[in-house]
């Protein structure tokens, strides 16, 4: 992540050093991206020598950069976001610069302006319910950073550099080396004279749509079986209306002959005799009433009607249906009208 002059100078001194001394494997550095499910995430540029590398390269030029950080501030540009670090691990002395992108694209635009990539694309498809990562890129061979170097000398024996980059979701596929402590990221390492291939794809469910999505065919289920419990309820208790009537409607059948009982006979003889003609008989299906006003001019009648197991019924009393049964029964129910 060097501008390229500064690059081309800095790695020039450490071919000289490394012909001069023999130093090898003095530098490491790592490009790495970590993407979130958004499309969003932070690059980072680390660069580690070792105290004796330093060292030499202080002594040889002064113009050598002392504070690695300048370096990234001149690349990444001097902004608030860009947090730089720094640490020992073992024999090297490590920097890195860690910055944020809000898109692929921004990503994009860092690394095609870089030297170490010949071409670098992050694309995020957006699906329904699960979004793609994509990643298509060229690592350009080491010796291709090196200009300024006719000596022949083999940049890989001094420089080690590597790109990681950490996907969201499930990789489906990839030509890097997955981490076996983290499956989500994935390596490769910079050649010396080949450029190296850079694939990867990784797919991330969309779970706030999945969750919406589950939560509109629930409420809808519930709607459905809600609907369909309170419909059958209904058929249920109007077919059990229907069946619990059954038995009056199959009595209310005139299966018993009114004239057989006398009960006609006895109405006329009731209605001449004492009600002076001044009441009238009425019939139905299953029914037959005497009908009359007393002297308040009020209402009196006298119903009967067919009931079930072979009886009737009158005025409301259930009598068995015989002759002389319901002879008396209507005597009984003619006091209690006049009474009234």
């Amino acid at each position: 992540m060097l501008t390229k002059n500064l690059r081309q100078k800095f790695i020039f001194l450490v071919v000289v050093i490394i012909t001069s001394v023999g130093l090898t494997g003095c530098f490491k550095g790592e490009v790495s991206v970590d993407v979130m499910p958004n499309g969003s995430g932070n690059i980072s540029f680390a660069i580690g020598m070792t105290q004796q590398a330093k060292a030499l390269l202080t002594k040889q030029s002064a113009k050598t950069p002392q504070d690695t950080s300048q370096i990234f501030a001149d690349e990444f540009g001097a902004t608030e976001d860009l947090k730089i670090t720094s640490w020992i691990d073992g024999d090297y002395e490590w920097t890195k610069a860690e910055k944020k992108f809000a898109s692929p694209d921004e990503v994009n635009n860092i690394l095609n302006r870089n030297k170490l990539f010949k071409h670098f694309t992050l694309t995020r498809s957006h699906g329904l319910l699960r979004d793609v990562i994509s990643l298509d890129a060229e690592f350009s061979p080491l010796d291709d950073n090196t200009s300024g170097n006719d000596l022949g000398v083999d940049a890989s024996t001094f420089i080690q550099m590597a790109f990681s980059a950490r996907l969201p979701g499930k990789i489906i596929e990839t030509n890097g080396l997955r981490d076996k402590n983290d499956p989500n990221r994935i390596v490769w390492n910079m050649a010396s004279s080949q450029p190296v291939s850079i694939k990867a794809t990784s797919g991330a469910w969309n779970w706030p749509v999945i969750f919406a999505l589950s939560g509109f065919l629930l409420l809808l289920g519930v709607v459905t079986i809600g609907g369909g419990g309170y419909f059958v309820y209904r058929w249920s208790r109007k077919n059990k209306a229907l069946k619990a009537s059954d038995p009056v409607i199959a009595a209310s059948i005139p299966a018993i002959d009114f004239t057989e009982l006398g009960i006609d006979k006895l109405f006329s003889q009731l209605n001449e005799k004492v009600l002076e003609n001044k009441g009238k008989v009425e019939t139905g299906p299953g029914s037959i009433a005497l009908i009359w006003k007393n002297s308040l001019n009020q209402e009196k009648r006298i119903d009967i009607k067919a009931a079930a197991d072979n009886r009737i019924s009158i005025n409301g009393q259930v009598h068995p249906s015989t002759k002389k049964e319901t002879q008396e029964g209507i005597v009984d129910a003619f006091r209690i009208q006049v009474k009234k």
